[in-house]
């Protein structure tokens, strides 16, 4: 077995047996929690006239001119009203948080109304291009207190290659659905990606609003049982090349 080999076999050791150091973050301020306005519950737009959330921005979608996209911290998400476009209801603060909110400080609340729904993005840089990375986000669903019914709450993501669009949820009236976590791997496309959220949902005018959190993109590293598929490959190579070297007859 040569030495090359070694050392591609002891370095798939080392990786299934070395505690995986943390990984690197791609996202900047996927938690919400870096913002101008520490103060207020307000909407995100496009001039950042009420408030900015660091590395984030809003766009509009093809069929609206002013998204309202609002951050909420999550004490007073349900008591104080949001600075924005219809602050004058003083109704813009949520009926309810999700049941599982412990632990969510801010959130953002992207508004799914096709006629006032925008895109929430940032830009992922350093990426290789081909390389695989794993997306992860928590999201949930709410109703803004300026209306009341049942509405259905839809997510809509894109980077990369990935395009997902999440089935919706069900909220009754005056209420929420509780956070999950949603798990998918891409392949940059480029070095540089732009990752954005839309949400949708029905009907018009309610509105229905979707919640994102703990946004998080890293590299994605094989699991476990992967490096051990690789070191057994190696080990089986390595058997290989030792009885091919014997089988050669010695030169006279």
């Amino acid at each position: 077995m040569n030495s090359k080999l070694l050392s591609m076999i002891g370095l798939a050791a080392a990786a299934i047996s070395a505690t995986p150091a943390a990984a690197q973050q791609y996202v900047t301020n996927g938690n919400f929690n870096s913002v101008s306005n520490n103060n207020q519950n307000f909407q995100v737009n496009a001039s950042n006239q009420f408030g900015s959330v660091t590395g984030w921005s809003t766009g509009n979608s093809s069929t609206s001119p002013n998204p309202y996209n609002l951050l909420y911290h999550s004490d007073i998400a349900t008591s104080s009203s949001a600075l924005g476009q219809y602050q004058g209801t003083g109704r813009e603060f949520l009926w309810a948080l999700p049941s599982n909110n412990a632990g969510h400080g801010n959130f953002m609340a992207l508004d799914g109304d096709t006629s006032v729904n925008g895109t929430f993005s940032t830009i992922l840089s350093g990426l290789t291009t081909g390389a695989l990375y794993t997306l992860s986000f928590d999201w949930a669903s709410g109703q803004i207190a300026s209306r009341s019914g049942a509405t259905t709450e839809g997510l809509s993501v894109t980077v990369g290659n990935l395009v997902i669009s999440l089935p919706s949820r069900n909220t009754p009236s005056e209420g929420a659905t509780p956070w999950s976590t949603v798990t998918r791997t891409f392949t940059a496309t480029g070095a540089t990606q732009t990752l954005s959220f839309l949400a949708t949902g029905t009907p018009n005018g309610l509105p229905p609003v979707a919640l994102l959190d703990n946004v998080s993109v890293t590299a994605a590293v094989p699991e476990p049982a992967t490096w051990a598929l690789m070191l057994v490959g190696f080990g089986a190579i390595g058997v290989s090349m030792r009885k091919r070297r014997t089988q050669v007859p010695a030169m006279a």
